[in-house]
């Protein structure tokens, strides 16, 4: 199943449960939310609901919510309950994957809110998915691993991080250590770009607030940590900057009319700007580039851009998006990203200095 495919909803549900929280007062419209989340997700099993059957009743739960509350005041709260209801404990029950759990929760979500709070929610999941991670055990089975501290040095391994030589001559990350982050931002990703809307112009505007949303939150909630933290940091925009435009790419690519329109290529050009421009702008904002080294962030940006532009083209799992893939010339693709990193990182330094 592709990312972009949208999560359906039970109409029927939606009905019901929009006449039941209409009838509630707002101030407990949150736990009237959470009991019914949390009814259906612990009666899957008894029901026996597939996962999709699931994540269809999930999304109407949330869409009636917000027809009934049409507010995006408690927005963090609600993705972080809905998340915490199924991750990481209610799959290990269902003998299941963390990673495959992140990818639902995280189309049903973004399918079933209002489209005007989605890229405020895309930051609202990478919080609660980096929350999740910091506060809970390591459930390897489900392939889920907790912990956020910090790393002593480049030279120095650590088992929490999943940071060691295991993979090669030099300390690096185990991908599983970031493997929710990368399915998140995946799910996201398919949604920066739509196809039936797409303008070079809309497509700057919505890519900008997805990559402030995204790479904003995720930078404010690392800064907010006990210690400096900055080696796991580099890592979550290398991942977030590769799987952002991995997913946009492959998306713009499904269409073969427009790959005639240089599309891929814009997209990967303007994604990889934004990131940049948001990860070394919000790390001045923060008036933490004493403890971050911008040009580390930089280079995590243009890594991650190139190697998610033109993973599709030599990956054999990238046929599962589209077979065009082979008809794009990679090197377009590493010029739009090298350039448009670029760009977000001169822009960036500029807006501060003057």
């Amino acid at each position: 199943e592709q990312n972009s495919i949208p999560v359906s909803l039970n109409e029927d549900l939606l009905k019901d449960l929009e006449d039941i929280f209409n009838n509630i007062d707002p101030s407990q419209s949150l736990e009237a939310y959470s009991y019914a989340l949390n009814y259906l997700v612990e009666k899957k099993i008894d029901f026996s609901l597939t996962d999709q059957q699931l994540s269809t009743g999930i999304g109407s739960v949330i869409a009636a919510f917000f027809s009934s509350f049409p507010s995006d005041d408690q927005l963090q709260e609600l993705i972080q309950t809905t998340i915490e209801s199924i991750l990481p404990n209610r799959v290990a029950v269902w003998d299941s994957s963390a990673e495959k759990w992140t990818s639902l929760i995280t189309k049903t979500i973004i399918d079933s809110i209002p489209s005007e709070y989605m890229s405020d929610a895309s930051g609202a999941i990478m919080v609660s998915i980096l929350s999740l991670i910091q506060n809970n055990e390591s459930i390897p089975e489900i392939g889920f691993y907790g912990g956020i501290e910090q790393i002593e040095n480049f030279e120095t391994s650590n088992e929490t991080m999943k940071f060691d030589n295991d993979l090669g001559q030099f300390m690096k990350f185990d991908p599983i250590k970031t493997n929710l982050i990368n399915s998140a931002v995946l799910s996201l990703s398919s949604r920066i770009f739509n196809e039936s809307e797409f303008s070079e112009e809309n497509f700057d505007t919505v890519a900008d607030n997805f990559t402030n949303a995204i790479v904003g939150e995720t930078l404010s909630f690392m800064s907010n940590l006990d210690g400096v933290n900055d080696i796991f940091t580099y890592e979550l925009i290398k991942v977030i900057s590769h799987a952002m435009v991995l997913g946009s790419v492959s998306a713009a690519i499904e269409s073969e009319a427009l790959l005639d329109q240089d599309l891929p290529s814009t997209v990967s050009e303007i994604l990889s700007e934004k990131i940049a421009f948001h990860t070394i702008n919000k790390t001045l904002q923060l008036d933490i580039d004493n403890q971050w080294d911008l040009k580390r962030l930089a280079e995590s940006v243009s890594f991650g851009t190139s190697t998610g532009a033109q993973l599709a083209s030599v990956l054999e799992k990238s046929s599962e998006f589209t077979p065009n893939w082979e008809a794009y010339e990679r090197k377009q693709l590493a010029k739009s990203t090298a350039k448009g990193s670029s760009l977000g990182s001169i822009k960036a330094k500029f807006d501060h200095t003057f």
